[in-house]
């Protein structure tokens, strides 16, 4: 009776064990299941040149031309400063945080301009968001068309930067005039100026920028944006007895 006894107590010390590693198990891979999870949706900037092609060109002979992530590459032959070139470049945002193409860099001896697929309307304002339609992240492609001309005439060679940054939200507080038409987003590193008609006594701003900000002009210039960003106006309340500030809320 008591070897039988014995028995049921060792098996049902196995049932528990048994039990409880399943149970552990089964939670370490619930654990490794929403971790992977979180590291999927976690934010990823991945934006790079997925095609760039010739398009167009006028009075000048590609010798090469070639392209890797974020780079234009190549050599040109240019019959004079007139000559151009025009590239079709596919930006592709492979992440999950909207960004921008904010300039082109190494431009050496040439002329960099956004144009349409003529090679006309061009424009030295390269800020472009990549985008199709609303979507702007997860496979969102923007068609770029990226004119080259020489300074002087001559072969060329071509190694152009384009730098993609991503964008960062702008919101305003106390600003005692419409503010409908000012940025709600900008791009990372950029330069954001705006002139508020209002001329607050001074102007606060919460994030990592460097700010510049005129008074007299009402000019507010934000230069090497680093994060997002809160503008707030502070106002002066003159009064018999003193005078003082008005911060986010204008009635105290």
């Amino acid at each position: 009776m008591r070897k039988y006894r014995g028995k049921n107590i060792i098996y049902l010390v196995v049932l528990l064990l048994t039990l409880g590693l399943t149970i552990g198990f089964s939670a370490f891979q619930n654990e490794l299941f929403i971790n992977d999870i979180l590291l999927k949706v976690r934010l990823q900037r991945d934006v790079r040149v997925s095609e760039s092609v010739i398009s167009k060109s006028s009075g000048a002979v590609v010798n090469d031309q070639e392209y890797n992530k974020t780079k234009l590459l190549g050599n040109v032959t240019f019959d004079s400063t007139s000559s151009y070139v025009l590239y079709k470049v596919d930006l592709t945002n492979y992440g999950n945080v909207k960004s921008g193409l904010l300039d082109i860099t190494g431009a050496t001896g040439l002329n960099v301009s956004i144009c349409d697929s003529n090679g006309s309307n061009c424009t030295n304002d390269l800020e472009t968001p990549i985008c199709n339609g609303t979507n702007c992240t997860l496979g969102a492609t923007k068609e770029v068309y990226v004119k080259v001309s020489p300074t002087t005439s001559g072969t060329k060679n071509i190694d152009l930067d384009l730098d993609i940054q991503p964008y960062v939200n702008v919101t305003y507080d106390n600003i005692r005039e419409n503010t409908n038409n000012f940025k709600t987003e900008v791009l990372e590193t950029s330069t954001y100026q705006i002139t508020l008609t209002s001329k607050p006594e001074e102007v606060e701003v919460s994030g990592e920028a460097t700010v510049n900000y005129n008074k007299t002009t009402g000019v507010l210039i934000l230069s090497n944006i680093q994060s997002d960003l809160t503008i707030q106006g502070k106002y002066l309340i003159n009064t018999i007895a003193e005078t003082s500030y008005t911060g986010s809320n204008p009635d105290n």
